[in-house]
């Protein structure tokens, strides 16, 4: 059954960050969302030098889709491994997609999986959608229509732009009792979760 767009281009997302802590982070952040990179950049590198996980994140996104600097993966992978081993979702989520594309690193649907599924146990709504659209099926990872309707659910809850049509699509697909199914394991997620952010960002954890 192929339900679905490629995964990652339909997660071509603009990857947000919880924003708390370091002086310079607003900063860094609005100019970011402001496609201001080259104010952002000159924010991001001093405190992605000093182990900042938000900013090695966003930096690792700026060299992953080569916005305000050449398109980097080796760089954009090392900077978001970095993020990611300090339990930020979504250099979690950025490790994930670069294994799942073979950007920067061989290709391993595995760890793309691992790491994908790590930062939406987060409750992060980018990873939450993506990690549905693993789930309908990719070359090393078979499809589980429940576990995808179960994340698209998770994500349209929390606010993910296109996630509630991609699970309608799925749904005209499914038993009614897969789509209970479904229905009781995102409520189960979503009581597990911080509540909703306004804007995409991290929160708890679980399987």
């Amino acid at each position: 059954m192929r339900i679905a767009p490629s995964l990652f281009c339909a997660v071509g997302i603009s990857l947000i960050l919880v924003a708390s802590g370091s002086a310079d982070w607003p900063s860094a952040k609005k100019a970011y969302d402001k496609q201001d990179y080259v104010s952002a950049l000159k924010e991001l590198k001093p405190l992605a030098a000093s182990d900042d996980a938000r900013a090695e994140a966003l930096l690792g996104q700026m060299y992953e889709f080569g916005r305000g600097v050449p398109r980097d993966f080796a760089r954009a992978f090392k900077l978001s491994k970095a993020a990611a081993d300090r339990g930020n979702a979504s250099g979690e989520l950025q490790v994930g997609m670069m294994y799942a594309n073979g950007w920067g690193v061989p290709a391993d649907p595995t760890k793309g999986l691992w790491n994908v599924r790590l930062a939406a146990h987060q409750g992060l709504p980018e990873a939450c959608f993506a990690l549905g659209m693993i789930y309908l099926g990719r070359p090393g990872i078979p499809a589980d229509i429940v576990k995808a309707d179960t994340w698209f659910r998770v994500a349209a809850a929390r606010g993910f732009p296109g996630a509630a049509q991609q699970r309608g699509s799925l749904e005209g697909h499914m038993s009614p009792d897969q789509i209970t199914q479904a229905e009781s394991l995102a409520l189960e997620w979503e009581v597990s979760f911080l509540p909703a952010p306004h804007a995409k960002s991290d929160s708890a954890h679980k399987h």
